[in-house]
């Protein structure tokens, strides 16, 4: 497997309420993802500096990764949600409510606290354009357990891209 180089460009702070929001964009070659995220790391990712021209944008957030966490609920807690960015475009602060056509995510990333990891969930929902995908593929995104968020997303978004092509193309990807 073949590493491909992206970029990642912190977009915006949705920090008008809690939990605080971090949008980010991974441009690779072939397309780029968006990351919601409600944790970040400034230790070992840096200062998150928004961009300003996306200071009166808008995006549309899954209410999964807003609501409430309750741990005596549920075992994992929603920690970012992958998008494919030109399934969930943002919109102008003022057409907020014209625009409600929601986009399901791609990925969730969740947190196990009793294994201490991070896990990438699969939605299966990829984009209209895929026809259809091995499941066997799908599955490998069960497979990413790591330690930080943000590894977690690198190798979500690694596997979705390569699922995305593939399903574009009728063949496995992990075979």
């Amino acid at each position: 497997m073949t590493d491909i180089s992206c970029t990642v460009v912190n977009v915006d702070i949705s920090d008008d309420k809690e939990p605080i929001l971090y949008i980010q964009r991974y441009i690779y070659p072939q397309r780029v993802y968006q990351v919601i995220r409600k944790k970040w790391d400034e230790d070992t990712e840096g200062k998150f500096e928004p961009n300003p021209d996306y200071k009166d944008k808008f995006w549309h957030v899954n209410f999964l990764l807003t609501q409430e966490y309750c741990s005596d609920d549920e075992d994992t807690e929603i920690f970012a949600l992958v998008y494919r960015d030109e399934e969930n475009p943002p919109v102008d602060t003022d057409s907020q409510e014209e625009n409600s056509d929601h986009v399901e995510p791609c990925l969730f990333i969740v947190y196990d606290a009793e294994d201490m990891s991070y896990l990438c969930e699969p939605t299966s929902n990829y984009g209209e354009d895929i026809a259809e995908f091995d499941p066997h593929d799908e599955r490998a995104f069960e497979e990413i357990k790591v330690s930080t968020l943000r590894e977690a997303i690198d190798q979500s978004i690694a596997l979705l891209g390569r699922l995305i092509e593939h399903g574009l193309h009728p063949r496995g990807i992990l075979k």
